[in-house]
């Protein structure tokens, strides 16, 4: 906050402390004299679609239904996805190198090869639509590292039921906590 914001919101105060209590008092204009003042300084009051790169876009009908139209096929190309993943038809795979999936259960089982395609065809279209962005290179990269992160923590993997490998009871190892704790509870 710049100190022109500053005075802005200190005249403010001042301003709305004088309308009460000459609205207390017997004054004939009804606090209208008091309105927020003027900024002192003019230089930090851009126009709104200066300030916020997105603001363009919700300003200009035309590219407010190109954005809109945009999202609508994206979902409709997901929706068809989603289509032929449950029908069994979907080529999607992991990248060669994604530990994720590493797990048999991905392949071979029908519910998590669905929910791992599904996830990531997710990715795809979200990385699509960013790319498809009339974002310059800064906005567009932020957008990116903000779309990553919020795809990677929709992972299937993130959670118990989505991780086969997790679900995997290891007896060797379970004895070997069982016994563990009778050590301790015997100590």
């Amino acid at each position: 906050m710049s100190t022109t914001d500053l005075s802005h919101n200190a005249m403010g105060a001042r301003s709305q402390q004088n309308g009460r209590s000459q609205r207390g008092s017997a004054s004939a204009d009804n606090g209208t004299a008091n309105a927020a003042p003027t900024p002192i300084d003019n230089t930090n009051t851009t126009p709104l679609k200066n300030q916020l790169s997105w603001a363009p876009v919700l300003l200009n009908p035309q590219r407010l239904a190109s954005a809109a139209i945009g999202t609508l096929r994206h979902g409709a190309y997901y929706t068809s996805e989603l289509t032929s993943i449950v029908t069994g038809g979907s080529p999607i795979g992991p990248l060669k190198g994604d530990r994720r999936f590493a797990d048999p259960a991905f392949t071979d089982h029908p519910i998590y090869r669905g929910v791992m395609q599904a996830y990531l065809a997710l990715c795809v279209e979200v990385d699509s639509a960013v790319a498809e962005a009339a974002l310059g290179w800064k906005d567009k990269e932020l957008l990116r590292f903000y779309a990553n992160v919020v795809t990677s923590s929709l992972a299937p993997t993130n959670v118990l039921l989505g991780n086969p490998a997790a679900l995997v009871i290891r007896p060797r190892r379970m004895k070997s906590d069982i016994d563990l704790c009778r050590h301790r509870a015997s100590g």
